[in-house]
């Protein structure tokens, strides 16, 4: 069993993150050893499409052979953490050589990506997340790349993750202004001809609500009171001044 060495016909993972294979490796190495094949039984906790692309990662850098079995590379990786940057930094400047020499230069976007398609034949979408991957697999092998394709990635990776939809906001109802309420109740006393005393009444309606008939109970009320109130001020008022010889 021989693991795939040969550079020529290598395609840059692109449908799995650079993130999902450091975890796959502190996966494997919370067992006491490697399985004796990785298989899609064994990478069970990936999505379908994420195995695929993860054993084809795996082959490509000859992690396993063609038949799924483990090589040494693998071993090393896993229950060597502290060598992983080194082991990472190897499968880079075998596998992506001209990118590696690229990104001693000031290189611009432009020229990666012309580059990464002349290379290895991706555009597109399926460039920009091959590209992704190699960058953060860079910075974790401490490869050199150019400051202008840090800015130019971490751009374009913003621009192609879609926008959330904002939710729409709820529409306010423009409220009509209410009148300022009266904190009093109008209020008026009579005072009983008689003399045995007074009457009070108090007025507590919204005359908007009123019907026909309450309308004309309580004005007639009103009205009652008014006309007696006019009634005895006048007789006061026309009462002759009581005159002493």
């Amino acid at each position: 069993m021989t693991a795939n060495t040969d550079t020529t016909d290598f395609t840059p993972p692109y449908n799995i993150t650079w993130r999902t294979f450091l975890g796959s490796l502190d996966r494997m190495a919370s067992d006491a050893s490697l399985p004796s094949v990785i298989d899609r039984s064994y990478l069970s906790w990936m999505p379908g499409s994420v195995q695929t692309s993860y054993l084809t990662l795996c082959r490509q850098f000859g992690l396993i052979d063609d038949d799924g079995s483990p090589m040494s590379l693998l071993s090393e990786i896993v229950y060597t953490p502290n060598s992983r940057p080194e082991v990472v930094a190897r499968l880079l400047r075998v596998h992506y050589a001209a990118i590696v020499e690229l990104g001693k230069t000031h290189a611009t976007l432009q020229q990666l990506m012309d580059l990464w398609k002349e290379t290895f034949g991706q555009n597109g979408e399926t460039r920009r997340k091959a590209i992704t991957f190699y960058m953060q697999a860079a910075d974790f092998a401490q490869i050199p790349v150019s400051p202008l394709w840090e800015r130019g990635v971490a751009k374009a990776s913003r621009q192609a993750t879609p926008a959330r939809r904002a939710r729409p906001r709820a529409r306010r109802t423009k409220q009509k202004p209410t009148a300022p309420q009266s904190t009093s109740t109008p209020s008026d006393t009579v005072v009983l001809a008689s003399g045995a005393g007074t009457l009070s009444i108090s007025v507590d309606i919204d005359p908007l609500l009123l019907s026909e008939e309450d309308r004309g109970f309580v004005f007639g009320v009103i009205d009652s009171v008014h006309e007696y109130q006019n009634k005895h001020t006048s007789d006061t008022t026309n009462d002759p001044e009581d005159t002493t010889s």
